[in-house]
């Protein structure tokens, strides 16, 4: 799992770390959501 990652991270470089930081960032706007509800 690990060594895919890394294999990834040099592929796409700063792509993967911005996509990411996308990911992060849905998972937190879900969690208000949640909150609001």
């Amino acid at each position: 799992m690990i060594c895919c990652h890394l294999r990834m991270l040099k592929r796409l470089g700063w792509n993967y770390l911005t996509l990411l930081r996308m990911m992060t960032f849905l998972h937190e706007l879900q969690g208000l959501k949640q909150r609001q509800k």
